[in-house]
């Protein structure tokens, strides 16, 4: 995966991490809006697993998106690599 690849599956993460609302086919909308491969989209849901446990483990305030594609959210890689209580 090249640092472009990454860097689009890691804000369709961050986008989906800061959803409220259930998609039942999340990896057709990840697809579709991110314009990510079906692995790519799998990906993306595990990272965005992986943020929400993070948020609700360390009592991080909830991820937020700025809505666009390109999201620029409020958990970043270094916060996530945090020890539990250390955010």
């Amino acid at each position: 995966m090249t640092s472009g690849d990454h860097s689009t599956v890691d804000g369709a993460a961050r986008w989906l991490a800061a959803e409220i609302d259930h998609m039942p086919n999340v990896i057709g909308i990840l697809r579709q809006r991110f314009g990510l491969s079906t692995v790519q989209a799998a990906q993306a849901c595990t990272l965005a697993n992986k943020y929400r446990r993070h948020v609700t483990d360390s009592g991080v305030t909830p991820v937020t998106c700025d809505g666009d594609s390109n999201a620029k959210c409020n958990v970043t890689p270094a916060a996530l690599s945090a020890p539990k209580g250390a955010a």
